[in-house]
């Protein structure tokens, strides 16, 4: 089992965009040559390079193998007129952005490329909680990774 209390903004990955430029080159038919580049946006490769030195802090000697089940919870900073109430806010659902898939997919990507795993196919089960913080407690991100040993007719 792996644990990780990562103490960041959680940030949902985005999708890899891809642009197409013309190369000046000349085809069949004479038309133009097109050539294709993939890049990730800058504020989620940021939000990588910050999270990767927890997460090699924590990585197994040899990556997890079999099926595996990820438990996420996902700490939102509170809103900031919650701030400023005098009273206490306890920890309320956030049902808003960034979308816990997206998080979850952030946090595979680092996890796999850390050698937490194999790849993200392996897990199997995944638990999310999108939460927005109490008054005074720090966002951050709970990361529990574990095998399941019990097979899924035998529950």
């Amino acid at each position: 089992m792996i644990r990780l209390l990562l103490p960041l903004v959680p940030f949902g990955a985005a999708r890899t965009r891809t642009r197409a430029f013309p190369t000046g080159r000349k085809g069949k038919g004479g038309r133009p040559v097109f050539s294709v580049q993939h890049f990730m946006d800058a504020k989620y490769r940021a939000w990588r390079e910050e999270a990767m030195p927890h997460f090699l802090r924590v990585a197994p000697e040899a990556p997890l193998q079999g099926p595996l089940q990820l438990t996420l919870v996902i700490v939102n900073p509170s809103l900031s007129a919650a701030e400023k109430l005098k009273r206490f806010t306890p920890r309320a659902w956030h049902a808003v952005k960034p979308d816990g898939d997206n998080v979850t997919k952030a946090v595979l990507d680092c996890a796999e490329e850390a050698g937490w795993m194999l790849g993200d196919a392996q897990v199997c089960r995944t638990l999310v909680e999108k939460v927005r913080a109490a008054k005074g407690e720090p966002p951050s991100l709970s990361i529990i990774v574990k095998r399941l040993d019990v097979p899924y007719h035998l529950r």
